[in-house]
């Protein structure tokens, strides 16, 4: 009998030991979950302000986009008036040389034919 008894301590202290170390077990994986969760909480944070950054990032890329057609509008257009304009320069000088090669002489009455040639039409 005292042979059993001393199994029945000898089992009831492993028993403890096991006991114990699964409580400890189970406190290490509970405090790495809680260090999990505060980790992913963190990530998920820093997850929703980056992607307000993106929003607002592209917010800012779309009205460059916007401004950047604007200009592009604006140069195309400066650059066809301005062809337009040396067209009507080319046509008024072309007249004015013609005028003066036909015999006329007076100064004045072609830089007034000329300006009257550029601003009518």
């Amino acid at each position: 009998m005292l042979g059993a008894l001393s199994f029945l301590g000898g089992f009831r202290l492993l028993a403890a030991a096991g006991f114990a170390a699964l409580v400890i077990a189970l406190g290490l994986l509970w405090w790495r979950l809680e260090a999990k969760a505060k980790e992913a909480a963190f990530f998920e944070q820093e997850l929703k302000a980056a992607l307000v950054a993106n929003e607002d990032l592209f917010r800012v890329i779309e009205n460059l986009r916007i401004e950047h057609q604007r200009h592009i509008n604006a140069l195309w257009s400066a650059k066809h008036e301005g062809e337009r304009l040396m067209q009507r320069v080319e046509k008024a000088r072309g007249y004015i040389e013609t005028r003066r090669q036909n015999g006329e002489d007076n100064i004045t009455k072609l830089f007034n034919d000329l300006l009257e040639r550029l601003w009518d039409e």
